[in-house]
């Protein structure tokens, strides 16, 4: 981190040692990873010294402080002593009172997911998730690797031969078992469960002081993006809000609210817009006597949500501006020495915690209807937490998919709370989902009024007399009102009191977007389980030695019901029937038979899942029954409107309508604006119902529409961004019409990529359905979309997709498709680095092309081949396999197959005139080639291949000793990469730059080789990496930094090496030679020969 701060200042480590007042050597040790916790007066003197903003400063002092309460040692300690973690803040590990270094960020992100889940498994699936963003091909084998690094230095006194105790291998991945109490976080959730039986403000205000004690930052602060947004991470940091809130609720109505300032402040720094967060804080301020501060958030959060999200503050955030003017604060005024006292305002309704209201009177119904509450209720903290901390709104409603468990949680937490309504719970199931009609308003008044006393030749004959009636009975009481399972917002509002002192929770299916809208109702959307919540569940039904000696299958189990707490409970229930039935069998029979017809309980037809689903889809009507049914048969996980559209025949517009009517029924679920996607089990009924209600010309049709979506829309983007690569030839097998709601104008080539961005799964899954049924939609949908592959380097996909290609096309006879598919699985090949496995795809893919009399893709193979050439550093090789090509495409007249092999051939013209033998003459034919290419490229339009084809200009330049030409080509080069959006371009043409500006003297270099080194990584291609990581060292070399240029040559060495890329790791050398020889300056070595993708 010290050293990309002063790579960005420009100085020397002599330079940023003498201004910080540090000695150079410590500052070495620092840079270098050899001082594990640095003194924090020689970080925060290194900051100053760097000019660091605020943001910087801090997370540089941060990796410095030892965490509160624990000493920072790092002496050897006896292995035995216990082993406690914290992702409370940064990620850290003692054993004892020492600190384990945990080192490198894949095994602190593997070791941080273990650590958000504690004892309970994690799938492999979810630790390859978290650790790449384009898994590399050895990715489950580099989980082994780093779980046993990891148990290496977590149980160092472990055999080898013994069982793992706290890194315990699973069925599906991973679990770390860890005692109680030994992560900060079952300290936190501890904590947090004591205030609900603390028995009074006081004490509940101390525990929540020791659970925000805890707290040393933001969840796993120094983790990777990805880590930090998994729902763990993020569920965590909705535990620690809501723990401020509650907090400051109670801190407020004591006149205390001094003591949550510090982390309510925190936190709002962190989320400016949550206007709870800003709503307390003010209040906060305003009791210490700091109404300037108070009114001056105010101002803050107004302008911001109006500046930002065009909105105006919300009631939360006005109510407590308007306290503030009227003075209505409570405040915390001195006393006698060491004493103050409690200033309330005049109005008591103004507190945060009003005085609860007297039980209703002697003799006045105090009704009692709640339904019995659910034995074995597990988790759902978040949602309880929500509903605790508005216990003063006046209607919440929860909505959710059937079988949810809308229901269980209003139930369970109002038999919770039920003790703050003393004038009674009222309940009524409303019928919204059961099969027949909706209760009517008047009968669900009626039974209220009843409960509440009125006899029943009493009741009112209309419904607004009655509803009346019930209003004026409820005013001045306090009471809770379930109105479960409601149809609409209109059948709700009859029933909702007119005293804001009455709570009413309402359970649906339905969005009822109404009552937020016009009634101001606080909305609860309701999701499945988590996984840690389902593992309770299982284990709170079955019994906890049951399930956890079935751990592995016990997750299966849930991942098989889809989270859904009715699902789960069906499957438990029948498992507990069946105590000699193993879990993982059950499981199996799910997996392999009809899961809709097992999720059921025998002699109950109510209790099932297919009979749940059912009462949604009966009260859809004919539109929409049509649009769940052909969703069902779509075969990737999400869709658009215009998919839609394409899939049923009918207009954009008019499908969104449909599918967002579906989505307030549950039916369907908006994962973002726009983009659906159907739960598991609700897909699984969709099929069924596609199927047994819709004839096999329909589904063909239907599908075909969608078919054509997704290829006329990616034959749109492969015209935009890379039409120049290799095409089938027109017209073969393909019968597609095109698509009126695909997208056929896309403004810029990123906005093409970011469609195919967006619809990548939903396309992959699209042409393996395809293969499997042997359409040749399989390969002329596989076709635009491998240039895409290579161009957003989606190895995996790119593999996967050539290999379905190919076998559907073995299938289908059409030996062009089989060639195409050759040629790109050798592409994918080599770019992971499998140079046998790519040369024989090439050779099969020109064989196959020469049979079906195709020249262009046999050009385009030898091309490649020569590639192949180039890496293992068989230079003469390359020349004889691009001459060959250069001959065939000249042949075809296919310019863009010319000027991608002439510039390949200046590569290797300049790599031979490196030999003193070779005169001056291979590197003035390679500029020669360079210049024709680069006028080819710009003829035919071909911008990504002119992108590399100007670096690759820029670098002779630098290698003819003209930094000064140099540097507008290479910033040329770095411009076109961005445009067209190729990251594997960019990193090159950054990297050159870097190079560049190096030999120019000017230090941003080392930025921008920090840059692409960044980008490579990303892409996770060693063949890349090593490239960029060679141009670094020789950046460094430059600069005078030598040992910085030793250490990333040999890492660019190893990494070549370990990518059989020949030809980069003898640049690596020479490097490591030069400094040896010389130590820094020019040098030829320093200059890279130049390189290129090798492709068309």
């Amino acid at each position: 981190m010290v050293r990309r701060y002063r790579f960005r200042a420009g100085l020397t480590q002599s330079e940023l040692a003498r201004r910080a007042g540090v000695s150079e050597r410590s500052l070495r040790y620092l840079e270098q990873g050899q001082v594990s916790r640095p003194q924090a007066v020689s970080v925060d003197r290194l900051a100053r010294a760097l000019d660091l903003a605020d943001a910087d400063r801090g997370a540089l002092v941060c990796a410095a402080e030892p965490v509160a309460g624990i000493p920072a040692r790092r002496e050897p300690v006896p292995a035995t002593d216990q082993l406690r973690m914290g992702v409370l803040g940064p990620l850290v590990v003692h054993r004892g009172t020492a600190v384990v270094d945990i080192g490198s960020t894949r095994l602190r992100t593997l070791l941080g997911l273990l650590a958000l889940q504690p004892r309970v498994p994690v799938s492999a699936g979810d630790l390859i998730d978290v650790l790449w963003d384009e898994p590399p091909r050895t990715c489950r084998e580099l989980v082994h690797t780093y779980v046993r690094q990891l148990r290496q230095l977590l149980e160092p006194a472990r055999s080898p031969r013994a069982p793992a105790e706290l890194l315990q291998r699973t069925r599906v991945g991973y679990r770390l078992q860890v005692p109680p109490g030994g992560i900060d976080t079952d300290v936190f959730d501890d904590l947090l469960a004591r205030t609900r039986t603390a028995g009074g403000p006081e004490p509940a205000r101390d525990l929540y002081r020791q659970a925000e004690a805890l707290w040393r930052g933001p969840v796993l602060a120094d983790a990777t993006d990805r880590l930090r947004q998994h729902p763990a991470a993020v569920g965590l940091g909705v535990r620690r809000l809501s723990a401020v809130l509650e907090h400051a609720d109670l801190s407020l109505a004591a006149g205390h609210g001094d003591e949550v300032i510090e982390p309510l402040r925190v936190l709002s720094s962190a989320d400016p817009l949550h206007e709870g967060l800003a709503a307390r804080l003010m209040l906060a301020y305003a009791g210490c006597g700091q109404q300037a501060a108070a009114l001056e958030l105010f101002e803050s959060v107004r302008t911001r949500l109006d500046d930002e999200l065009g909105v105006r503050p919300g009631e939360e955030l006005r109510e407590a501006h308007l306290r503030l003017l009227r003075g209505e604060c409570v405040q915390r005024v001195p006393g006698p020495p060491g004493t103050s006292r409690t200033v309330r305002p005049r109005s008591s309704d103004a507190s945060p915690a009003s005085p609860r209201p007297a039980p209703a009177p002697r003799g006045t119904v105090s009704p009692a209807q709640l339904p019995a509450d659910v034995p074995g209720f597990t988790g759902r903290d978040s949602h309880l937490r929500h509903l605790d901390r508005d216990h003063h709104a006046g209607v919440t409603v929860i909505t959710g998919m059937g079988g949810v468990g809308k229901t269980a949680l209003a139930v369970h937490w109002a038999h919770q709370a039920r003790d703050r309504y003393p004038d009674g719970q009222l309940y009524v199931n409303l019928g919204g989902h059961s099969g027949g009609e909706p209760m009517p308003v008047l009968t669900a008044l009626a039974g209220f009024l009843q409960a509440l006393g009125v006899q029943a030749d009493q009741v009112p004959a209309e419904p607004a007399p009655a509803a009346a009636l019930y209003r004026s009975l409820l005013a001045g009481r306090r009471v809770l009102i379930l109105l479960d399972n409601a149809a609409c917002a209109d059948q709700v509002r009859p029933l909702l009191p007119g005293d804001p002192r009455v709570r009413v929770l309402v359970t649906s299916r339905e969005r009822l977007t109404g009552l937020v809208a016009r009634e101001g109702a606080d909305a609860l959307p309701v999701d499945g389980l988590t996984p840690a919540e389902t593992y309770a569940l299982l284990a709170t039904m079955l019994g906890a030695e049951r399930v956890a000696a079935e751990a592995d299958a016990a997750v299966r189990l849930a991942a098989a019901c889809g989270y859904l707490p009715l699902a789960l409970r069906i499957a438990a229930a029948n498992l507990a029937g069946r105590s000699g039935t193993a879990i993982a069998d059950h499981v199996d029979r799910l997996d392999a038979g009809d899961r809709l017809t097992a999720l059921a309980v025998a002699g109950d037809p109510d209790t099932a899942v297919r009979a749940t689903f059912a009462m949604s889809y009966q009260g859809a009507d004919p539109a929409e029954r049509v649009m769940f049914r052909r969703l069902g048969l779509v075969p990737g996980p999400d869709i658009t409107a215009a998919a839609a559209a394409d899939l049923t025949g009918q207009s954009p517009a008019r499908a969104r309508a449909v599918l967002d009517r579906l989505s307030a029924r549950h039916l369907l679920q908006e994962l973002t604006p726009g983009r659906y996607s159907l739960h598991d089990l609700l897909r699984l009924y969709a099929t069924e119902l596609a199927h047994t209600t819709d004839d096999p010309e329909t589904r063909t049709r239907a599908l075909a529409g969608l078919v054509a979506h997704y290829l006329t829309g990616a034959r749109s983007v492969c015209h935009l961004v890379y039409r120049n690569l290799l095409h089938l030839p027109a017209g073969a097998d393909d019968r597609s019409p095109a698509a009126p709601g695909a997208p056929t104008d896309f403004e810029t080539p990123e906005r093409a990529l970011d469609w195919l961005d967006a619809e990548r799964a939903n396309v992959v899954e699209m042409i393996r359905h395809r293969a499997a049924s042997g359409s040749p939609d399989a390969w002329l949908l596989a076709d635009p979309v491998f240039g895409y592959f290579r161009v957003r380097a989606r190895h995996l996909d790119w593999q996967a997709v050539a290999e379905v290609a190919l076998r559907a096309a073995r299938v289908g006879g059409n030996t062009h498709a089989q060639a195409q598919a050759e040629l790109n699985l050798g592409c994918v090949s080599e770019a992971l680095g499998r140079y046998d496995a790519a040369a024989r795809h090439y050779r099969d893919a020109h064989d196959l092309a020469g049979a079906a009399g195709w020249p262009d893709c046999q050009g385009v193979a030898l091309n490649n081949l020569g590639s192949v050439h180039w890496a293992r550093g068989d230079v003469p090789g390359t020349v004889e396999q691009l001459n060959r090509a250069l001959v065939l495409h000249e042949r075809a007249g296919r310019r863009a197959g010319i000027a991608v092999t002439l510039a390949n051939l200046a590569v290797a013209q300049l790599e031979l005139a490196r030999d003193p033998a070779g005169g001056p003459q291979p590197a003035a034919l390679a500029r020669a080639h360079l210049r024709r290419a680069r006028a080819m490229h710009q003829d035919i339009g071909d911008r990504r291949n002119e992108s590399d084809t100007v670096r690759v200009l820029a670098l002779v330049e630098l290698a003819a000793g003209q930094p000064g030409a140099a540097l507008p080509l290479a910033e040329h080069a770095v411009a076109l990469a961005r445009e067209i959006g190729d990251r594997r371009f960019e990193a090159l043409s950054v990297s050159a730059l870097g190079l560049v500006r190096a030999h120019l003297g000017d230090r941003a270099a080392l930025e921008l080789a920090i840059r692409a080194e960044s980008l490579a990584r990303e892409l996770d291609e060693d063949r890349l990496t090593a490239s960029v990581l060679t141009d670094h060292a020789g950046a460094l070399q430059r600069l005078g930094e030598t040992e910085g240029a030793r250490s990333t040559a040999r890492q660019a060495l190893e990494t070549a090496r370990r990518a059989g890329v020949q030809i980069v790791a003898r640049r690596a050398v020479a490097i490591l030679s030069t400094i040896d020889r010389h130590g820094s300056g020019t040098t030829t070595a320093s200059v890279p020969p130049i390189r290129t993708a090798c492709r068309q």
